[in-house]
């Protein structure tokens, strides 16, 4: 079976070249075109100027091509001489409309408190809280936190999603980054209970007492 190098190779960052860059010289290298299918989620990977090549029993695809499939972005760090690759949640509505899912409103208990009633959804056995009722409840007690949900195109396909916090000059800080552990419902994001008792709340509260 091919090796398959996932784009990481000086020789084909951004460009068309094909070149091995190093330190103080060039180096080129004889590379054949592949004879066969490459599929990133289903989809054939396919470019007649950039194609994937094979040197040596391993496969190579051009990294900006490559992060296009995955729906990741790429850039070239002029100053440090190196490509940065972000790559991102990708989701569809990941519910099915006619899925067993019931929405209720509770009472959040932590450290012997009650707090106000969040917006849950039940769904497979597991309870959820939008991110919309958890923003509600940490601006009502004044946390200065917010989860920050960055939509990263208009089909709603991608997300980031952090917790931060503002400092008395407003400048933002990040208490917790690429937040995971979701559901989507109808393009709204609903964070796994348990997460949101252990992770988020822990943190604000303890923000909100500090």
């Amino acid at each position: 079976m091919k090796k398959f190098v996932a784009g990481f190779v000086a020789a084909i960052l951004l460009t068309s070249s094909f070149l091995f860059v190093y330190a103080d010289d060039i180096n080129q290298y004889v590379c054949t075109k592949v004879k066969y299918n490459i599929l990133v989620d289903g989809e054939v990977y396919k470019d007649d100027k950039l194609p994937a090549l094979v040197y040596e029993d391993n496969t190579y695809l051009p990294v900006r091509n490559f992060c296009n499939l995955l729906g990741a972005d790429v850039e070239w760090n002029g100053e440090l001489q190196q490509a940065e690759i972000k790559s991102y949640i990708k989701h569809k509505n990941n519910i099915p409309k006619s899925s067993n899912m019931t929405e209720t409103n509770e009472y959040i208990f932590y450290t012997d408190k009650k707090y106000p009633s969040l917006q849950c959804i039940n769904y497979n056995n597991r309870k959820y809280v939008t991110t919309e009722s958890i923003n509600m409840f940490l601006k009502e007690k004044d946390t200065k936190c917010t989860l920050l949900t960055e939509w990263l195109d208009k089909k709603y396909d991608s997300y980031t999603l952090s917790l931060i916090k503002f400092d008395k000059d407003n400048n933002s800080i990040y208490l917790l980054k690429d937040i995971n552990n979701v559901i989507v419902s109808n393009q709204f994001l609903c964070i796994e209970y348990e997460y949101f008792i252990k992770s988020i709340l822990s943190l604000t509260i303890y923000t909100l007492n500090k």
